[in-house]
């Protein structure tokens, strides 16, 4: 049987941070060396499966002035490239960041809706994006070998030159959502999903086949008075923030 891993880090001040790994139970990892996390930055993850390796994208300071790529590898963290990077992204508000295990590139959505690319060397970026200035997220697509995203026109597709729209793909119009959908790839039942919140209220998750969206059967909403799930022990202290949780391969 595969075991998932999932790895988070958290905040534990202006500049410290930790790591936990989920194998069944939360463990803090210790690690000689910590990215630097503080306020006004911007943090997101991805999974590298060229290399097995967890990316995490830090950029912070006026209008991103400052943007750098960890890996982390299981038990160390290893900085990939500088702070500083002539022709990097010029925001720390960037969207999203997926890896493409084929063309084995990071790419990386930012706030005005550019597609950047980064080879392991340097900063790339798309002649045009046809998206603007707008909430979205991105996963690689191992059926589709694409990195996607999904807006209310349907599923885009990145060839590494172009986004490509996939016909017959536009969210149900049923379905109007209030803030940027989160995605993610189910290889197992080889489908998309996509979740968010209803533009009035409520969880909205939707399935996409390949060939037309369904919507997910969800739990009600959890209350003050219910059940608590259980789960594993958090490693969060107090008072903590954690960023998003890498990608499982």
């Amino acid at each position: 049987m595969k075991a998932t891993l999932l790895v988070v880090t958290i905040s534990l001040g202006i500049a410290d941070a930790a790591v936990a790994q989920l194998t069944g139970g939360w463990r803090q990892v210790p690690a000689p060396w910590h990215p630097a996390f503080g306020s006004n930055a911007r943090y997101d993850f991805a999974y590298d499966a060229v290399r097995s390796e967890c990316v995490l994208i830090r950029a912070w300071g006026n209008f991103g002035a400052n943007i750098a790529i960890d890996t982390w590898d299981g038990s160390h963290w290893h900085t990939q490239s500088t702070p500083q990077s002539p022709g990097a992204p010029a925001t720390y508000q960037f969207q999203a960041a997926a890896h493409d295990p084929v063309r084995d590139r990071l790419v990386l959505i930012d706030y005005l809706g550019a597609t950047w690319e980064w080879d392991r060397a340097q900063w790339t970026i798309a002649p045009a994006t046809p998206f603007g200035p707008r909430e979205l997220d991105l996963c690689w697509d191992a059926g589709a070998q694409r990195i996607v995203t999904v807006l209310p026109s349907g599923i885009h597709q990145w060839d590494g030159t172009s986004w490509t729209p996939v016909a017959g793909s536009a969210l149900p119009q049923s379905s109007p959502y209030s803030s940027g959908l989160q995605i993610a790839r189910d290889e197992t039942r080889n489908v998309l999903i996509a979740c968010g919140v209803r533009q009035f209220g409520g969880p909205l998750t939707l399935v996409w086949d390949g060939a037309s969206w369904h919507f997910a059967a969800t739990a009600p909403r959890p209350t003050r008075t219910g059940t608590k799930i259980p789960s594993p022990a958090s490693p969060f202290p107090a008072g903590s923030s954690a960023s998003a949780p890498a990608r499982s391969p």
